[in-house]
C-alpha cells in the first residue's frame, strides 16, 4: 500500500487491498483543497467508477452531493443541502 500526499496533506489517492480485490480511490480537489469528486478503480482496471461529486457555495459549504452516477446527467442519489443564517445545515 502506498499513499502520497500533496503539500496541503489532502490524500489524492488511497489504495485498499481487501483479499484478491484491490481498490484505488482517487480524490479530486478544487483550488481551495475541497473534495469535488471521488472515483474508484478496481483491480488496476482503467475503467473508473464515479462514487460521488460535491458542489460548494460561495461560503465554501457543500450545497449538493451526487452519488453513483447512472449517466452523464442522472444519479442514483442527489442530496441538496440548505443552511440557515447561522451556517447550520
Amino acid at each position: 500500500m502506498s499513499i502520497s500526499y500533496p503539500s496541503c496533506y489532502c490524500p489524492p489517492l488511497r489504495l485498499s487491498p481487501s483479499g484478491t480485490t484491490s481498490i484505488q480511490t482517487n480524490f479530486t480537489y478544487d483550488h481551495m483543497y475541497r473534495v469535488t469528486a471521488i472515483n474508484q478503480y478496481y483491480n488496476g482496471s482503467a475503467t473508473v467508477s464515479h462514487v460521488a461529486t460535491y458542489s460548494y457555495n460561495e461560503l465554501g459549504q457543500v450545497y449538493q452531493k451526487k452519488l453513483a452516477p447512472v449517466s452523464a446527467s442522472s444519479y442514483l442519489q442527489s442530496v441538496d443541502m440548505r443552511y440557515n443564517i447561522r451556517g447550520n445545515c
